[in-house]
This record gives structure tokens, sequence and C-alpha cells, in this order.
């Protein structure tokens, strides 16, 4: 059975202690503990700890992690699984049995969203099926009443399967071969290309995938692409211990779960500082998986509209410590899923937009020193996952 992650998150600019500025262009100093916002579950969830999605969403992030899910996949599963969760609470406010009594409700909550959990995971992970039956069998086991946690869990099942329906149709399974424009200022293929079916991927959100597609980047050898160049040499050869510490940070390559899995960790730490019932839980992280989601379909058309060369492919001497992408440079996706993010989270937690704005900056920035992106890649991709953002945050 897969444990929660425990990961013990560290963060230069956006510390515990929430942070008011933005990060500059200058170096930073040495990472701060960030334990408070990215706390573990606790696995005693339900009415004595935190509320019982948590260990689902950990789950789903350990799977996504193992299957090596490319984000915009993981971005997909943790929204398949927010979204039938929030149906499945649906269902039990619509007449659904509840257990009444010893657990105030709790159990069949439990059970509701452990129900619609598995159906969903099991649909993205068939082969973790007898590990994900088991981990609902603990939580039954545990439950005062056994008749009313299995008619909450089917309820949960239920509610889940016009999500997976509907996910088996959404165009995410399609093959599609494109087309790779070739001369100077397009993007240079290392001989595969991630995910080219994702701009025709069916939204939740948005009307097509092109509804935010940002104008052109800056025609390639203009004064602007020449200045926005040499700014990431610059970052290249000037590159600090600290800064290269920033980058790993905020790399969230796909054995962890890619960049979608550090955003929900961070809600997940919000959720828990803040005591959120079940489900307020629930609502957070599927407002903010949705926007991460339709924002990686969002990017990847622009991505494959354009086909921007890479910073490094322009200029050789550009080095790149955590790797090179398999796919075009404009717009950024880690920056597209962290505008989505903060877009979402800082109208959850307002209080804390100063801290979020300043991770966003932080994470941008970022891509730059890391000779992956372009300071308009960072800048438009964060603008579009706002815009998409704007849509989650609408209330339903």
């Amino acid at each position: 059975m897969h444990a929660p992650q425990n990961r013990v998150l560290v963060l230069a600019c956006a510390a515990t202690t929430l942070v008011t500025t933005a990060c500059s262009d200058a170096p930073i100093e040495p990472v701060a503990d960030y334990r408070t916002l990215a706390g573990t579950v606790s696995a005693d969830h339900g009415a004595s700890g935190g509320p019982s999605t948590l260990q689902w969403n950990a789950e789903s992030i350990t799977l996504a992690g193992k299957y090596l899910l490319r984000a915009p996949a993981a971005n997909r599963a943790y929204m398949l699984l927010s979204v039938a969760e929030a149906r499945a609470l649906d269902a039990l406010g619509e007449g659904q049995p509840i257990s009444g009594g010893l657990d105030n409700g709790v159990a069949s909550r439990d059970a509701a969203l452990g129900g619609a959990a598995v159906a969903v995971l099991t649909y993205l992970f068939p082969a973790e099926q007898n590990d994900l039956e088991a981990m609902l069998a603990s939580l039954r086991a545990s439950a005062p009443n056994a008749e009313r946690f299995d008619a909450a869990a089917a309820a949960g099942r239920a509610a889940a399967q016009p999500v997976v329906a509907r996910a088996l149709t959404d165009g995410s399974s399609a093959v599609v071969v494109p087309v790779i424009p070739v001369g100077p200022g397009f993007w240079i293929s290392p001989g595969v290309v991630v995910t080219p079916q994702w701009p025709f991927v069916r939204p939740m959100l948005m009307s097509s995938g092109s509804q935010f597609r940002p104008g052109p980047p800056p025609p390639f050898g203009s004064a602007e692409f020449l200045a926005a160049l040499a700014r990431v040499r610059n970052f290249s050869d000037t590159r600090t211990p600290e800064q290269l510490a920033i980058v790993n940070f905020w790399n969230d390559p796909l054995a962890v779960g890619n960049h979608g899995a550090h955003w929900n960790q961070i809600a997940v730490g919000l959720i828990m500082r803040e005591h959120l019932n079940e489900r307020q839980a629930v609502h957070v992280l599927e407002s903010l998986n949705l926007a991460l989601s339709d924002a990686s379909i969002a990017c990847m058309d622009a991505k494959y509209t354009y086909w921007y060369v890479r910073p490094y492919q322009v200029d050789p001497l550009i080095t790149t410590p955590i790797g090179q992408p398999a796919h075009p440079s404009y717009p950024s996706l880690h920056s597209c899923q962290g505008g989505a993010a903060v877009g979402v989270l800082a109208h959850e937690f307002p209080r804390d937009v100063a801290s979020l704005e300043a991770m966003l900056a932080e994470m941008n920035l970022s891509r730059e020193w890391a000779g992956l992106h372009y300071s308009f890649d960072t800048q438009v991709g964060a603008a579009i996952g706002r815009e998409v953002a704007a849509l989650a945050n609408v209330p339903r």
C-alpha cells in the first residue's frame, strides 16, 4: 500500500513568516524552513485529523510519480480525482445515506470520498486496484457502521462514474503526429515531442484549448529577443549555489508528481493551517486542479502553435543543470501552472497573497536561472494561468 508522501519543503523568498515582497533578480539568501504550508497529511484523518481528501490527494501524487506521468497528464489525474470527490460529497447532500450519532457523518464522508477516489484512481492506474481497495477497506474497518459506510462508498463510486466516462473521451490518449517547422527561431526536437495531443484535449473550464492563446513571442533576432537571450546567458554564466538550490526546489521532476504536485502540497499546507473542513478542502483542491489541468492544455496549445526555440538552442554556452524539456519554449509550462495555482490559492486564502506571489516570482525566475526560458516565456505563461484561474474561481 502506498503511504502519503512525506516531503519537507524548503523555500527561499516565500517562507513560513509570509514574505511581503517579491523576489528580485539579485542573489537570494539561503532557503528557509517551509514546513508549515507543506505539512504531511495526518494518517488520523476525519473528525480528529485532516480532511480525508488529503489522503487521496497524496496517493494520487504518489502514483503519478510512480508511473512518471508527464505534467499535463499528472494534472489531469489530480483534476479527475478532485472533481469526482466534489461530486461524491454532492451526492451525500442529495439524500444519500449518512451515518449519524457516533461519528457525526464523518465516516460517511470518508466512505463517499474513498469510493470516488478508488473509482478514479483505478481508471488511471489499473494495476493499483488491489492496493486502492485495501486503502478503502482500512477506512471501513474503523467505521462505526459498516453498512452505512458501504452505502456511502457506493454513492461515491456512482458519482465518479460520469467523471471517468468523460475522461475516456477527452482526447488525452489520441495519437497526434506533429509537423515541426524548421528554420531560424524554431525549436529543435531532441527526437521526441511530449504530449502533442494535449492542445486538443477537451478542457473542463475553457471553451477550447485555444481560448487564451497568447499573441506570438518576440520575432527571432529582434532587440527584445536578444535582450532576453542575453539575460539568460548572464544567469547561466553567474549561477550561484543558492540559485541552483532554488532551481532544483522548483524543478519538480516526473518522479515527484511534477509541478502540479508541488502546488497541491502547498494547498494542503494552507488547508491544514486553516483547519478547513472536508467540504472546504475538497472545494479548494477541485478549484486548484481544474485550473492546473486546463492551464496545461492552454499552454501546450500555445507551445505547439509557435514552436519557439529554447535559449540553449540559440546559444550553446547556456548551461542547463536540470535537463532540457522535450517541448518548445514559449510559453513556460511551469509558469502556466504557477499562474493558475496562485490565481486560485490567492482567491481562497487572500491573506497569503503576498507570499503566494513571491513564490510565483521566484519560480518564474528559477526557469531563467535554469537556462530553459526567456523572461517573456514566464510572464506570458503566468498570465495564461491566471486567466484560467479566473474561470476556476467562479462559484460552481
